[in-house]
């Protein structure tokens, strides 16, 4: 049932942390770019994820609206948040909804959450 057990390359955890991966401000941040500087600390990010009410208030609005709240700022604020491992963990608990609560996300919506993760 699941859709996915991997998001993009490498293994997210410890590896990710020792190649370079830091919340420290670089040593040489002020010869590095923008875009530079915003991806060494987007690395971090990817590496520990969002805290949990992150990971609660994205829930909140998928299990609501579903593929549909894939379209709003503050969902996509949320999800790009995510580490990969949060992004799975989310994709599995949407798949295992109760009926009673909210309709279960099948395979195919999932993987529209990690499609649009992964190309914005």
């Amino acid at each position: 049932m699941r859709a996915f057990t991997h998001i993009g390359k490498g293994s997210p955890g410890r590896e990710s942390h020792r190649a370079g991966a830091s919340d420290r401000i670089p040593d040489n941040w002020h010869e590095m770019s923008i875009e530079a500087l915003m991806g060494h600390f987007d690395r971090n990010r990817r590496v520990h994820g969002a805290p949990q009410p992150t990971v609660e208030a994205l829930m909140y609005s998928l299990r609501g609206r579903g593929v549909k709240a894939l379209e709003e700022s503050a969902t996509w604020r949320r999800l790009s948040s995510l580490s990969d491992q949060q992004v799975i963990e989310v994709g599995d608990r949407l798949q295992k909804l109760r009926p009673e609560i909210a309709r279960p996300w099948s395979a195919e919506e999932v993987e529209v959450l990690c499609n649009i993760r992964v190309t914005k």
